[in-house]
C-alpha cells in the first residue's frame, strides 16, 4: 500500500469525507475516491494472501482405511 493510500484511509477513518481530504491533499474528489479504491483492493489481497497462508500452514491430520481407494482419499482431503 502506498503512503497517500495510507494517508487517504487514516483521514477517511477519521471521518472526514472525499471532499475535505481532497482539500486537505490538494488533489480532486474523484482522485481521493480512486486511492481509496485502490487501497481498498489492496487490503483485499493481503487478506486473502493471509487466508491462504493460514491454509498452508494449517496441519491436516487423518486416517486413512486399509483398502481405501485414492479418489476416497482425495475426497476426505
Amino acid at each position: 500500500m502506498t503512503e497517500r493510500q495510507v494517508e487517504v484511509l487514516e483521514l477517511r477513518g477519521a471521518g472526514h469525507t472525499q471532499r475535505e481530504v481532497a482539500e486537505m491533499l490538494g488533489t480532486t474528489d474523484s482522485n481521493v475516491s480512486a486511492i481509496e479504491r485502490a487501497a481498498e483492493g489492496n487490503v483485499e489481497k493481503a487478506q486473502g494472501t493471509l487466508e491462504l497462508l493460514r491454509m498452508i500452514r494449517s496441519p491436516v491430520r487423518f486416517t486413512v482405511a486399509t483398502g481405501a481407494s485414492f479418489d476416497d482419499v482425495v475426497d476426505r482431503v
